[in-house]
């Protein structure tokens, strides 16, 4: 079964590949949510790859737990193809389930 996803998430990639030429291709979300057993064909599925998009949205003001989902991201992305790079999906605000934005010190250094 999960062969058969690979496959289809390879022609997803092809073809928009064909139809956006030139722009950086890869799929959201997939990073952190990919269990080793299943790197072999990720490592295949990310030859059609251009970058990774992992989701970093934040869901408490627990900065430290951020950043080892970052870097867990990362490390996962440089065990399927370190080549690649990782472009964050960031998102300045909590989830509809936590109604009060981020605090700015969350977002800087």
């Amino acid at each position: 079964m999960a062969q058969r996803h690979f496959e289809k998430l390879s022609t997803l990639l092809e073809w928009t590949h064909e139809a956006a030429p030139g722009k950086a291709v890869g799929f959201y979300g997939v990073l952190g949510n990919t269990s080793p057993e299943y790197y072999p064909p990720a490592r295949t599925l990310a030859q059609h790859e251009d970058a990774f998009f992992p989701t970093l949205y934040t869901f408490s003001p627990d900065r430290a737990r951020w950043q080892q989902t970052l870097n867990k991201d990362i490390a996962e992305a440089q065990q399927i193809d370190p080549a690649k790079p990782v472009y964050p999906f960031l998102w300045p605000q909590y989830d509809e389930n936590t109604p009060t934005e981020v605090p700015p010190l969350n977002w800087t250094a």
